[in-house]
């Protein structure tokens, strides 16, 4: 709606869409944060409590712990409604908790589980001592992939934290443009002069020119690109190299998530250095490196992001037809078949990004026709 709103001009669309994004999105992102902190805390105590666990952590208490979180979470998105100014110290100061509190609980869990793995106890081969050895090793595996998927959410939410902390910290730049810009009428002219030598296929010289308050923007965004660049890169190699080498995996699943890695791959070897060359030619006000730069970044970013939706969408159609067709599901869905699915879904993405070259004006409508579509078949 927001988007629908921009694109045909509509303010009261925009406006009303723009408010309950930015209220639900505070709120449900605090309490996604709160909530998964709170599962680490849980499993320190049932590591903690061990027999009185289930006496103490009953299901109606952590009932209210979920009430309590959402309460949070609701005041959170409502703040930016009459304090907006606080919103960024909310947010600090609640990332900061909720990271403290799960170092120290994986950390205290990590040392009781090496000691109790490595005691005397689940040595011994008596059939009581071996039980609580897998009870222990159970708790390991499933404690280990909760500590998984915090650090994931943990690496998401890092570059809003970075530049929540930034804007919150240095404030917006002390120079005041009404009393620095004296000469408002000649820059007036300079600018309309930039529109007019300009040329860049559809960057204008507004998106070339860059203020001294975006400065340190452009840098931190560029450090945080040439880092995520550094983990897309390993993560997405490693997972091709993983299922190429191992043949217990060369299945059809595996190859849409090959198809997946491979596109997310190419974001981390094409459009995060090229975006951060793009960063440095307006940092610099190199024209040329900005332009070809921009122009390729367009190009891929667009490609490669519907083809990472479209792939992760058909991850989705093949998990329901494994379930659906069940022992037909081998005979009907080929590896072949599945690189014919991954070649039309690469090809819908060179067009769509390749839309940007001589139909600027479809992309949004196009990204707009094939989100819902993912969206709906996603649902459905």
């Amino acid at each position: 709606m927001l988007i629908l709103g921009k694109i045909t001009k509509n303010e009261g669309v925009f406006c009303e869409a723009g408010i309950a994004i930015e209220v639900i999105a505070n709120a449900l992102c605090i309490i996604s944060l709160l909530t998964v902190t709170a599962v680490s805390l849980d499993r320190y105590l049932a590591l903690r409590l061990h027999l009185r666990y289930k006496e103490l952590i009953t299901i109606k208490r952590a009932i209210v712990v979920l009430v309590i979180i959402w309460i949070i979470g609701a005041h959170s998105g409502t703040l930016w409604l009459y304090k907006p100014n606080l919103v960024n110290w909310n947010v600090i100061v609640i990332i900061q908790l909720c990271l403290m509190a799960a170092i120290v609980s994986y950390f205290q869990i990590y040392r009781a589980v090496t000691r109790a793995i490595h005691s005397e106890l689940t040595i011994k081969c008596s059939v009581d001592q071996n039980c609580e050895a897998m009870n222990m090793a159970r708790f390991k595996s499933h404690t280990l992939s909760t500590f998984l998927v915090y650090c994931l959410i943990m690496l998401c939410y890092l570059p809003y934290f970075c530049v929540v902390v930034v804007i919150t910290v240095t404030g917006p730049s002390p120079k005041n443009p009404r009393v620095t810009d004296t000469n408002t009428s000649e820059k007036t002219e300079n600018i309309t002069q930039d529109y007019e030598t300009f040329s860049c296929y559809h960057f204008s010289a507004i998106d070339f020119e860059i203020a001294d308050i975006y400065l340190g923007w452009c840098i931190l965004i560029c450090v945080l690109n040439a880092l995520f660049s550094i983990t897309a890169c390993l993560a997405n190699l490693l997972v091709l190299v993983a299922i190429r080498r191992t043949p217990s995996l060369h299945s059809p699943s595996n190859t849409l998530l090959s198809g997946l890695a491979l596109s997310d791959l190419g974001v981390g070897v094409l459009v995060h250095p090229l975006f951060f060359s793009q960063m440095f030619g307006k940092v610099t006000q190199n024209k040329n490196i900005f332009c070809e730069a921009g122009i390729t970044v367009e190009v891929t970013a667009n490609a490669l992001c519907i083809i990472s939706l479209l792939t992760v969408i058909a991850v989705s159609l093949d998990r329901y037809l494994a379930l659906r067709l069940h022992l037909r599901y081998k005979e009907l869905i080929t590896i072949k078949r599945v690189i014919f699915v991954l070649v039309n879904i690469w090809i819908i993405g060179a067009f769509s990004g390749t839309l940007w070259l001589y139909k600027p004006d479809m992309v949004k409508g196009n990204a707009i026709i094939i989100i819902l579509v993912c969206f709906s078949a996603a649902t459905f």
